[in-house]
């Protein structure tokens, strides 16, 4: 197992705020559900093994997940929601006396979550030689956001998770992100010491960090450059926000290859789409699923293409296309709508 840890991905909560029939973790952003993304990172970043705790909708996410086959994942059963510390400690007890040194805990509802800032937690984590190590986040509005309450000499002492926090606790600025590296000995001894003394009644994983602190363990933060790329998605807008983020950063990459992007906030290109240099994206384009374009064409205005082909110099507008093949140098529209194969 890549560098001796396993990636939990916690995807048993009910997403209450998305008033939705469908599992939280299962909401695409940029075409992808939200808990394969999590999953894609945790390999990409050398995790090779990972639990995904299901709960609430887990047969959807299960059937999912074993679709996928992205690599070495098992499906851990949270009968009942008790709590984050609850999943962390089904997933332990599932992995029996085969865990690894360390685990790293990743919610499933964090799309943006990047390979490089899983890598590098796991890195200084195993560099400190903390018990834990976690992923945290300054913002200036932290409402909302369990809160990382420090010492007089600055170490991470304890989270306090805002219902249970203090008007002073809640003025502070750095949050817990839910990401964090532990080993796992200390943690599943810390998880058997929990109990539901909160608002919630439920079995907090931020309580860990109190009771490895009381036991003289070291636990260590990282703080992340961007809170937005760190965060979980908890309601419509939060999702909304997720896609609008990974939209730009879609674009940004396509630009920087030579791509020209005529209105990035009026063009919308799924990451899978494959786009060579000198090609032209005008306003109201958007290009979904396994769309390749070849150098040199031209897509819109008002254009919305799934899985087609177009070959170099192609232009088309105003149309609607799934499945289509364009030659090279064809025009196409306005107002074609056509669709070969499964629509």
């Amino acid at each position: 197992m890549a560098y001796g840890a396993l990636a939990v991905v916690l995807a048993a909560g009910q997403g209450k705020r998305m008033h939705s029939r469908l599992p939280k973790v299962l909401h695409p952003v940029g075409g992808v559900p939200m808990v394969l993304r999590v999953l894609s990172a945790a390999r990409a970043a050398g995790l090779d093994a990972a639990a995904v705790v299901v709960g609430h909708g887990g047969q959807e996410v299960s059937d999912l997940v074993a679709r996928q086959a992205l690599g070495p994942v098992s499906l851990v059963w949270q009968s009942q929601q008790n709590g984050t510390g609850h999943a962390v400690a089904c997933a332990l007890e599932a992995a029996g006396c085969d865990l690894p040194r360390d685990a790293v805990v990743l919610p499933g509802d964090a799309p943006l979550l990047a390979p490089d800032e899983i890598a590098g937690l796991l890195a200084d984590h195993r560099a400190s030689g903390a018990a834990a190590t976690l992923l945290t986040a300054h913002m200036d509005d932290p409402h909302g956001y369990g809160r990382i309450l420090r010492d007089e000499r600055n170490r991470v002492a304890a989270i306090v998770e805002e219902r249970d926090a203090t008007q002073e606790q809640r003025r502070i600025r750095e949050i817990n992100t839910l990401v964090g590296c532990y080993r796992t000995a200390e943690l599943r001894g810390a998880l058997a010491r929990c109990r539901p003394l909160n608002a919630q009644g439920e079995i907090y994983l931020t309580d860990v960090v109190a009771l490895l602190v009381a036991q003289g363990q070291l636990v260590g933060a990282r703080c992340a450059p961007d809170p937005q790329a760190v965060l979980g998605v908890n309601d419509r807008q939060a999702l909304a926000e997720a896609e609008a983020a990974l939209r730009l950063r879609t674009l940004t990459r396509l630009m920087a290859r030579g791509v020209t992007v005529v209105d990035p906030a009026g063009t919308w290109v799924d990451e899978s789409v494959d786009i060579g240099p000198d090609c032209t994206l005008f306003p109201g384009t958007h290009l979904e699923g396994g769309c390749r374009l070849e150098p040199g064409c031209r897509v819109g205005p008002d254009a919305h293409l799934r899985d087609c082909r177009l070959g170099a110099g192609a232009a088309v507008r105003g149309v609607r296309l799934r499945g289509v093949v364009v030659a090279a140098g064809c025009r196409v529209g306005p107002g074609a709508d056509v669709a070969l194969g499964r629509d």
